[in-house]
């Protein structure tokens, strides 16, 4: 049974999205770049011939075009990066090479789908990474550096580390400076442990 008709790769980042699809019928080749904004990318996929499949590699910018993708009833994938065939000898990458790659093993059916988590699951998945990134960035500052700055700026320490976070789950961390370095570091590591997305969520309870 036929699954689509037009393969389609996207290179995405923060500030672009650069597409490539394959028709299988005439082999004709579609280029477009394109900003993240979910509905002009949707947009251009409503040009191409239908069906339409979509395939991106997991990233920073996250599961919300697949989820937006998925919405409006485009079928979407996403491959993570390790999981992906690269041709034997390329070592020049750009993001229109990328993105057709990507469409051709999507045409081929040789792309290893990842689990897409839901907003709740991948909000908690956030806030582990952004607490251990803040917990390492700290712990690499001198000791005198972090009580300094601490005393002249609390402000700073206070948000240190959220700014993954929504402000109404930043609010609501119990972090504060105890004027020295150590307690400092205990604040930061225990005050997570009360931004909550679920307090039964199992990533949540990691925080703790």
């Amino acid at each position: 049974m036929r699954v689509q008709r037009t393969s389609v790769g996207l290179d995405v980042h923060a500030l672009s999205v650069v597409a490539c699809g394959i028709d299988e019928d005439t082999g004709e080749v579609f280029r477009r770049r394109l900003s993240p904004d979910y509905g002009e990318v949707l947009a251009w996929l409503r040009t191409l011939p239908s069906p339409v499949k979509v395939v991106y590699e997991a990233g920073p910018t996250g599961f919300g075009l697949c989820r937006a993708l998925t919405a409006a009833a485009v079928e979407c994938v996403v491959v993570a990066p390790s999981k992906l065939q690269r041709p034997a000898g390329d070592r020049i990458e750009t993001d229109a090479r990328d993105a057709l790659h990507l469409a051709r093993l999507l045409q081929l059916g040789e792309i290893v789908e990842v689990s897409v988590p839901s907003v709740e699951q991948e909000a908690a998945r956030d806030l582990v990474r952004t607490r251990e990134d803040a917990r390492g960035g700290l712990d690499a500052v001198p000791a005198s550096v972090v009580e300094a700055t601490a005393a002249a700026e609390p402000r700073l320490f206070r948000w240190s580390g959220a700014d993954r976070c929504s402000r109404r789950t930043a609010a609501r961390t119990k972090f504060r400076p105890t004027g020295t370095s150590s307690g400092i570091r205990l604040g930061l590591r225990g005050g997570f442990g009360e931004t909550t997305v679920s307090d039964s969520h199992p990533l949540i309870r990691r925080c703790g």
